[in-house]
């Protein structure tokens, strides 16, 4: 028998020692108790200011002990799942879960490729495209909807997507009343409040701003969702050497102290509160004013916060899959890959941004089906090399020997589907065959596959039932979006 032996079972990558962790670690609780946070909310800061936080009119200095606290309280792993009960996400150490993004004001086309603003039809094909792909695990909307009444436009993509996909939603809103109203829509889903609560099928996104900001939307949703007991996500959108200092380090500090204001108020809202902490981590172009989302700096970033997230316990909301390219070109493949790699590889829950493309302006289907498969050689990559008595073969080579081969070895037939990644789209044949068969390029592919998938697949039967209450919710929502029209003239 062989001992003290180290194994590793899948690759291993990592930004940040332990070391460097808990050098950052100790500036946060720095900053959050010197510097403070604002907080333009009464009665969290009332909360605060009962658990021992300092309060100066909207500034809260918040002391080590209550950010320590509530870190230990937040769970270290939970389960988000399908709302037809085919499947989950367990949000646990270095478990991954890649998916799309949500909010933007543009949209490419499927059929004629132009941008466009996004439609509620639109967040219905993500959803049932998303449905299909094998590597797409949770789901988002690629757009912010522009042909509803404009204060529902969060509404109606969540409900679009929950019926189009079991797969959970990451959901957002604009203020706490749509954060209840996708929350019913959740419930119903779910068979009831009961049920979510035992089997939430979605999670809830949210950002304050940064530097250093809670604002009070923002706050309001978290204490509902905390109430409510809702996976939250509470995640800055940062931008280095403009909202954020320029400094990987600084930046780090300052990002995670936003995140972790958020947790502390949702722990105090209630112990055990479900909370994913990360972001957008990247810089400023300083020659454009452009928000990078494909240089390695977004990609170098997202890992230290999870790294940081390891270190602290609690779940991490990473990105990857998006592109500052304008359409699907090499560009957009490149950053796509590097993003997406860096994230599978160190260990982010969830993945959230497929689909991304223009920094962050337009939404891009195409794009999402092209990560699916770049995120088919990441988890390969990621899974490593196993190494016992069987995948050793000593035997095997030892009976085929000197100028043998294994291509008729059940050894063979029985590994090379599990060792081997098998791709959908990329090309690998014979230069003659690609010729005979179209001569179609990747892009080429990656459009047919996704414009056949919106008009071939359907997610999961929703109930008739729970349509209907569904629609009722939507009801009340229009009537009370038209009598707050009524008030503003």
């Amino acid at each position: 028998m062989r001992t003290n032996v180290k194994t590793n079972v899948t690759t291993q990558f990592q930004i940040l020692s332990e070391d460097q962790c808990e050098a950052i670690y100790h500036n946060i609780l720095e900053v959050m108790q010197r510097t403070g946070v604002d907080v333009y909310h009464e009665e969290a800061r009332q909360m605060l200011q009962d658990a021992g936080a300092q309060v100066d009119g909207s500034r809260v200095y918040i002391p080590p002990f209550l950010v320590k606290e509530a870190i230990s309280l937040v769970p270290d792993n939970f389960v988000v799942h399908h709302w037809d009960g085919s499947g989950l996400l367990r949000l646990r150490r270095n478990e991954v879960y890649p998916g799309t993004g949500p909010s933007m004001p543009n949209y490419i086309d499927p059929y004629t490729e132009e941008r466009r603003h996004f439609k509620r039809e639109d967040a219905a094909n993500v959803a049932r495209v998303c449905d299909a792909l094998e590597n797409i695990l949770f789901v988002e909307g690629l757009g912010s909807i522009s042909d509803t009444h404009r204060n529902l436009a969060d509404l109606y993509e969540f409900v679009e997507l929950i019926t189009n996909t079991a797969k959970p939603i990451a959901a957002w809103s604009f203020n706490r009343e749509s954060c209840e109203n996708i929350y019913k829509v959740a419930v119903t889903m779910a068979g009831g409040e009961e049920e979510f609560r035992r089997r939430p099928n979605f999670m809830f996104y949210m950002e304050p701003i940064p530097p250093l900001v809670s604002n009070y939307e923002t706050v309001d949703k978290v204490l509902f969702t905390a109430e409510k007991h809702i996976p939250t996500i509470y995640t800055p959108c940062c931008m280095g050497g403009a909202t954020e200092p320029a400094t990987f380090a600084g930046l780090l500090t300052n990002a995670a102290a936003e995140c972790l204001t958020g947790v502390v108020i949702g722990q105090l809202k209630r112990r055990g509160a479900p909370f994913i902490m990360g972001g957008v981590m990247t810089v400023m172009d300083m020659l454009t004013s452009t928000y990078i989302y494909g240089g390695p700096e977004l990609s170098i970033m997202c890992a230290g916060i999870t790294d940081l997230g390891k270190y602290l316990d609690i779940p991490v909301f990473s990105t990857g899959g998006c592109t500052d390219a304008k359409v699907t070109e090499p560009q957009s493949a490149l950053e796509n890959t590097m993003s997406n790699y860096t994230a599978v590889l160190s260990g982010g829950n969830i993945i959230h941004d497929t689909g991304y493309s223009e920094s962050g302006l337009t939404g891009n289907l195409f794009n999402v089906v092209l990560n699916n498969e770049i995120l088919g050689m990441a988890f390969r990559i990621a899974r490593g090399i196993e190494v016992n008595e069987e995948t050793l073969a000593l035997d095997v080579i030892d009976k085929v020997g000197p100028q043998g081969h294994f291509l008729t070895h059940p050894h063979t037939n029985k590994h090379f589907r599990t060792e081997t990644w098998e791709p959908e789209l990329l090309n690998r044949v014979a230069f003659e065959s690609w010729q005979s068969a179209g001569s179609k390029t990747l892009g080429e592919k990656v459009k047919e596959k996704t414009r056949y998938l919106i008009e071939n697949h359907r997610g999961p039967e929703v109930s008739a039932d729970k349509m209907k209450e569904i629609e009722k919710i939507l009801e009340e929502a229009e009537k009370k979006a038209r009598e707050d029209d009524a008030k503003e003239t």
